[in-house]
């Protein structure tokens, strides 16, 4: 059977939980969602919040950045990063990626950072963790905070400590898209228990998200989930994306509404009861799940030819596989070959935000990144035998490859 790019983190006890909260609306499921994360992330303070952008919102709100400066950000990232700040009233200022991991390279960091400057944003791309102790001396030598993006990366860590407490704070994200799920919701890591105080009362300002766009989500999610169960995928979806990759389309082009507008939330103030209800849920199997996501990304390491260049973590760090991400000059010949194995990948995978803000800037890696990643399914449905296919197709294509590099 085929297996679809990626699936959604949805159970039946999602439906009974959803229908059991609008039935009789929860109370204190936030409260108990933060002491959760808490204690299963090894993190003093948790905040929660409306979305991903909501807690970033919050950070820098209770930065009380300059009002009109500039925030340095990834280039290679989600387009609602540079969009956040802006509604925010401050400017993104871009930096390359990092060959290793395509995370932000803290090297180039230092010349970007003038007097117009007030923060810098890291992040934990696919689950692997950023160049923390470069990054911080570059904060720390120009008085600057650092904010980690790990929407990416929850339960990752480096040399033990969670992602997200070693700047002044770091970010979630609970969208249906990620591998731990509320269909909503967000929250801020950090170990200043003044700053969590601070970034509370940031979020008081706005009323909490609507049940409805917690329900609303859960619809989508549900409905992608059923479609990418192997079965109904492999009858389905499969035989029109194999028809379109024989027509020379593009393989990702359907996923691609989905992925970049998931029913997002105009709200900037706390998480909804209800989202947090279902995320409180899904705390018990958070460890286990990207426990199989490790041994499906270290049997990939395994299998795969050497020649075929990968990201990879760094020393001292452990990620959390959010997605395996191979590279490829011929990507759309690879993607095809997998696809007739009945491997579906993805590559729409981040944006090019240097085209939309900066298009006179320079930024090699992160346009390379954009034209030759593959992302290799590795959730919950995918079996050893599924592993194999990969490394088969990967092998036959290898020998036209260059020799192995990361970027």
């Amino acid at each position: 059977m085929a297996v679809a790019r990626r699936t959604i983190d949805f159970a039946p006890r999602d439906v009974v939980t959803i229908a059991r909260g609008l039935l009789s609306p929860p109370s204190g499921a936030a409260a108990a969602l933060e002491r959760a994360l808490s204690r299963e992330l090894d993190v003093p303070h948790v905040v929660t919040a409306a979305s991903g952008r909501a807690a970033l919102g919050a950070i820098v709100r209770a930065l009380e950045l300059r009002r009109g400066s500039r925030v340095v950000v990834p280039c290679y990232t989600d387009m609602s990063v540079p969009d956040t700040l802006g509604d925010l009233d401050h400017e993104a200022r871009f930096v390359d990626s990092d060959p290793l991991d395509a995370n932000p390279d803290a090297r180039l960091l230092p010349p970007l950072l003038d007097a117009s400057v007030s923060a810098v944003v890291t992040a934990h791309h696919f689950g692997r963790v950023a160049d923390l102790d470069a990054t911080l001396a570059v904060c720390d030598e120009h008085g600057l905070p650092l904010i980690e993006d790990a929407t990416h990366a929850i339960g990752a860590t480096a040399r033990g400590q969670p992602v997200g407490t070693f700047g002044v704070a770091g970010y979630l994200s609970f969208n249906f898209t990620k591998p731990f799920t509320g269909f909503g919701g967000g929250a801020v890591l950090t170990a200043d228990v003044r700053f969590a105080a601070a970034v509370r009362q940031a979020l008081a300002l706005a009323p909490p998200e609507p049940r409805a766009a917690t329900v609303k989500r859960a619809l989508k999610g549900a409905a992608l989930w059923l479609a990418t169960r192997r079965a109904l995928f492999t009858l389905t979806a499969y035989p029109l994306l194999t028809g379109l990759a024989r027509r020379g389309g593009d393989l990702a082009s359907s996923y691609q509404a989905v992925a970049n507008r998931p029913g997002g939330t105009a709200s900037w103030g706390p998480i909804s009861e209800l989202s947090a209800r279902v995320a409180l849920d899904h705390v018990a199997h958070l460890r286990a799940d990207i426990d199989r996501r490790r041994a499906l990304a270290d049997a990939l390491d395994d299998a795969l030819p050497p020649t075929i260049p990968r990201l990879r973590d760094r020393p001292a760090t452990r990620g959390v596989a959010y997605f395996y991400v191979i590279l490829a000059e011929r990507r759309a010949e690879l993607a095809r070959r997998l696809l007739g194995a009945g491997i579906d990948t993805g590559h729409h995978l981040m944006h090019d935000n240097g085209a939309r803000f900066d298009p006179r800037g320079e930024f090699p890696v992160a346009r390379r990144l954009l034209a030759e990643s593959i992302q290799i399914p590795i959730h919950a449905g995918v079996r050893p035998g599924d592993i194999e296919r990969v490394a088969r197709v990967a092998r036959a294509f290898e020998p036209s490859q260059r020799p192995a590099q990361n970027l």
